[in-house]
Formats: C-alpha cells, sequence, structure tokens
C-alpha cells in the first residue's frame, strides 16, 4: 500500500452542539493517503447515516493508526454541499450529488 495511511475517527460532532461525540460514528477504519482524505470519507459516512440532503456539516478529529506512524491526531471542520456534476468514466455516465469543503482546525 504505497503511500496509503490509516485513521480511525477520534470524535465527530455537529457544530452548536454541546461538546459530546457521536458513539455511533466513532472509530472504523479509514484507508488514505492524506489525514484531510480519510476525514472527508468519515463525514460521507456520518452524514449517509443520519441522512442527510443538502449540507452536511461536521467536526471531526482523526487519529492515525498507522503502524511506525507517529499516532499524530488531525482536526478539520468539513462541510459536504450539494454541487452535481456529471463525469464520464470507461464510457459510462457517472453523477457526483455532493463535494465536500476541507478546513483544518490544527494548530501550527
Amino acid at each position: 500500500m504505497d503511500g496509503k495511511r490509516s485513521f480511525t475517527v477520534a470524535t465527530i460532532k455537529s457544530p452548536g452542539k454541546k461538546s459530546r461525540s457521536r458513539k455511533s460514528a466513532e472509530g472504523g477504519r479509514f484507508i488514505a493517503s492524506t489525514p484531510s482524505a480519510a476525514a472527508r470519507k468519515a463525514v460521507t459516512a456520518a452524514c449517509r447515516g443520519r441522512k442527510a440532503g443538502g449540507l452536511c456539516t461536521f467536526t471531526v478529529e482523526m487519529h492515525e493508526t498507522t503502524q511506525g506512524g507517529k499516532g499524530k491526531n488531525f482536526k478539520y471542520k468539513i462541510k459536504r454541499v450539494k454541487d452535481p456534476v456529471t463525469v464520464i468514466h470507461n464510457g459510462e455516465e457517472i453523477v457526483h450529488n455532493y463535494r465536500s469543503v476541507v478546513k483544518s482546525l490544527n494548530k501550527k
């Protein structure tokens, strides 16, 4: 798995809610090359789980679980907005209904 890293959800919550995490959305294993890509996958799964159509926003903290990795935590605010785009792949027309807007909340 060249360049791929493993992440799990440490906490995920909707903005404006109390500082409690969604226990059903915690955990899971997301494989991606960057922590933001893994966080996008986690938010997509959470939005599907709550059957949100249109705008769906979460603050998510990802924990790196890659063997030999640093085990750091990464925090993001992610909005999933409805923005249909049609692409052609191998002669088939595919519609991507949503796009994710990612903002890092990591301290520099």
